[in-house]
């Protein structure tokens, strides 16, 4: 906020269009305002979270807690104040796009796990833990095995690209984002925005958000990510909306094997 604030709510070098847009409609321009803000949105946490302990209780009471499963998560995040902004919007933005979640799993098999999971995880989840095999196709997989702590389907779950997407909200913004780990240390958000020449690529690590999309020493890993999200794009005919657009828009990025315009996989 402060950062904006500074630049007379200018829109800083290299930032999307779209950010302007929610700054004009839905932004926060006075200190005071967004401080009370912050905290009536922590006295709203406290709201919910008596709430989420009668119910706990209740389940204590009827002695089914044990053999519960509780999943407690959100449907989006909240910018909080970042960028002058408020609630959420049609942009890749990691405050959004990172949620809560916590599942407590039947008995003690409960763990904190840092691996990356996504909100497509969950219909797979409740479908196991209720021993049904389902025969459609899922996008997420079970969490089941970090609950139970298998090292090997662990690793899967490391590897895994999610996408995100943002089409509407009050403005059009058709947008695509990617996560990737590539260590316990290193953590990219990358993001290709359809209504903006700039794209985002953020470090997961630095909890400060700033998008360093244009920084010299991070063209190796925003180049990285491009690779990563053409190869998504590419692979799954759900999405040739955004994959013909970001071949257009950054053709002079993709290398190409003959006239098929085949991708090298990325390093």
């Amino acid at each position: 906020f402060t950062e904006i604030a500074k630049r007379d709510f200018a829109p800083p070098a290299g930032e999307p269009r779209v950010y302007g847009f929610y700054r004009k409609e839905i932004g926060i321009y006075d200190e005071a305002a967004l401080r009370e803000y912050i905290v009536l949105n922590i006295l709203q946490m406290e709201v919910l979270d008596r709430a989420i302990g009668k119910v706990l209780d209740a389940l204590r009471e009827a002695g089914q807690y044990d053999d519960s499963i509780i999943i407690f998560t959100a449907d989006h995040g909240e910018m909080n104040g970042e960028r002058c902004l408020v609630d959420k919007g049609v942009y890749g933005h990691p405050k959004v796009a990172r949620i809560p979640l916590i599942v407590k799993g039947p008995k003690k098999h409960t763990r904190t796990v840092s691996e990356p999971v996504c909100l497509l995880d969950l219909a797979p989840t409740i479908l196991k833990a209720a021993g049904v095999r389902p025969r459609a196709r899922f996008d997420g997989s079970s969490l089941w095995p970090l609950v139970f702590d298998d090292k090997r389907a662990r690793k899967a779950f490391v590897e895994r690209t999610f996408l995100f997407e943002a089409i509407w909200h009050m403005c059009p913004n058709p947008a695509v984002s990617i996560q990737w780990r590539k260590s316990r240390k290193e953590h990219y958000f990358y993001t290709y925005n359809l209504t903006s020449d700039f794209d985002e690529l953020y470090d997961l690590a630095d909890t400060s958000y700033r998008n360093i999309a244009r920084k010299p020493s991070a063209k190796r890993i925003r180049r990285r990510m491009l690779l990563r999200l053409a190869e998504f794009l590419k692979s799954d005919p759900r999405w040739r909306c955004y994959w013909h657009t970001l071949r257009t828009d950054r053709q002079g990025e993709l290398p190409v094997e003959g006239g098929d315009h085949q991708l090298f996989r990325p390093e």
